[in-house]
C-alpha cells in the first residue's frame, strides 16, 4: 500500500474482473473484510431501490422531484 493508501490489483483479478485503467470499481467493506468488484448493472440497482422503497413502506408514494417529496417520506415514514 502506498503513503496515500493506494494499492494495486494483481493483473490476473483484473483480468478475471474484467477492469481496466480509467474503469469505475464497487468496494464495500464487510466484516472486516474488503470486497472489490465490477459497478452494479442498472438492473441491479433499480432492484436494490425497489426492494428497498418496499422495506420501507415507499414503494406506492408518486415519485416526485425536489424536497416535498423528501420531506413527507420523512413525515410519514421517518428517517
Amino acid at each position: 500500500m502506498t503513503s496515500k493508501g493506494q494499492i494495486t490489483l494483481p493483473a490476473s483479478f483484473r483480468k478475471e474482473l474484467g477492469l481496466q485503467s480509467g474503469k469505475k470499481i464497487a468496494v464495500s467493506l464487510n466484516n472486516g473484510s474488503i470486497t472489490i468488484k465490477p459497478p452494479s448493472s442498472l438492473d441491479e440497482v433499480r432492484a436494490l431501490m425497489h426492494e428497498e422503497m418496499k422495506a420501507k413502506g415507499t414503494l406506492d408514494i408518486p415519485v416526485s422531484s425536489g424536497d416535498g417529496w423528501t420531506a413527507h417520506v420523512k413525515e410519514k415514514y421517518g428517517s
